[in-house]
């Protein structure tokens, strides 16, 4: 199984029936939730309201939107099962993290499809609230051609190095003025599943734009990140401090007690994969930050890794880290609670130690 046979990338959502919550229970592979209610009766901006971040944020506001539905008669699905609300907690909880984690990433070139989609389907959610834009959010055949996006990156196995070899593709034709991807990706898709453009014309403007945002994104922080580069190279001790520095100032505000960043245990050896780094989870619980593994924990997810396991369990049992082979390079995975049915999975990282990755502060000590 490889990245484009997970994370939804190969669900199948009826004609007609492509909505935001019905895009994002396919991405995360919640065909279970989807085929109990009826999304495609709820208005698009309506979805996209119930879709902001700030209505999804944290536990209660997630059981305050599964309680709103409840109140139509289209999800009494939701009332009458507690597994179908648990999983669609669960992919709300994880959409968020993960559309939230992106905004503040550069590395576009590193992502799956399924970061890409997400990170669209992001965008156009925050459009409904824009007076100008929220008509695009709005329209039916923009979430059509976003679900035949979905299909387009499984298809083409689609991926961030393939976006910014598209947009660089487009730069080249016509320097300064990189305004093509939208229209490049319109009729590439329209070409693959024989479809007219026309219908398609207002998500040719999004998609651009959110194209080219993507683009600028990708440019930001590359000091930092050169610094980090230079930093973890072997004696080297003075750069990592200077880079450390510089992040915590910055982030000062964010960090509440966090600047002051060590650990009680080695970190990992003998592996180049793993060398000078520690092992995350992504908690999402009263803010974002990364919490590290134990050092027992992080032993085991270190043995598991080089074997080339599936997964492993940690905290004595209770939870599960299914790892994602993808790239040897880059030790990463989902962590799972075992005694939870339909379980929220947490992103797990293994990074080089410093009190901000990927823009969002560490927590000291583990758990």
């Amino acid at each position: 199984m490889d990245e484009y046979s997970h994370m939804g990338l190969d669900v199948e959502l009826e004609d007609g029936k492509a909505t935001p919550f019905t895009l994002i229970l396919a991405l995360y592979d919640a065909q279970l939730v989807l085929e109990q209610c009826e999304w495609h009766r709820l208005d698009f901006l309506e979805q996209c309201a119930m879709l902001q971040a700030d209505k999804i944020s944290s536990k209660s506001k997630r059981k305050s939107l599964i309680q709103e539905l409840i109140q139509d008669s289209d999800f009494h699905a939701l009332h009458e099962k507690s597994y179908v609300r648990i999983r669609l907690k669960s992919v709300l909880a994880q959409f968020h993290r993960e559309s939230s984690m992106l905004h503040s990433l550069s590395n576009i070139s590193e992502w799956s499809g399924h970061l890409l989609l997400v990170s669209f389907i992001s965008y156009l959610i925050s459009i409904a609230t824009d007076k100008e834009n929220k008509k695009a959010a709005a329209h039916k055949k923009v979430w059509h051609f976003v679900d035949f996006l979905r299909r387009y990156f499984r298809d083409e196995r689609y991926d961030g190095k393939a976006f910014m070899a598209t947009f660089e593709e487009n730069d080249k034709a016509k320097p300064g003025e990189s305004k093509g991807f939208g229209l490049t990706m319109m009729r590439n898709i329209c070409s693959r599943y024989d479809l007219k453009s026309g219908p398609y014309s207002k998500v040719k403007k999004q998609c651009n734009i959110w194209a080219l945002k993507l683009h600028e994104q990708s440019k930001t922080n590359k000091q930092a990140h050169v610094q980090m580069s230079d930093a973890s190279k072997p004696n080297n001790h003075q750069n990592h401090a200077s880079a450390v520095q510089h992040i915590v100032h910055q982030n000062h505000d964010q960090h509440n007690g966090h600047g002051d960043y060590h650990h009680d245990y080695k970190q990992t050896e003998n592996t180049a994969s793993l060398n000078g780094k520690c092992w995350y989870w992504l908690c999402d619980d009263n803010g974002l930050r990364w919490i590290p593994y134990r050092e027992k924990d992080a032993e085991i997810l270190n043995a598991a890794w080089r074997n080339q396991e599936k997964h492993a369990f940690v905290k004595d049992g209770t939870y599960r880290v299914v790892f994602c082979h993808v790239n040897p390079e880059e030790p990463c995975g989902h962590q799972f609670n075992n005694n939870i049915a339909n379980p929220n999975g947490r992103i797990v990282k293994c990074e080089v130690p410093n009190s901000v990755i990927f823009g969002i502060n560490v927590q000291s000590n583990p758990l």
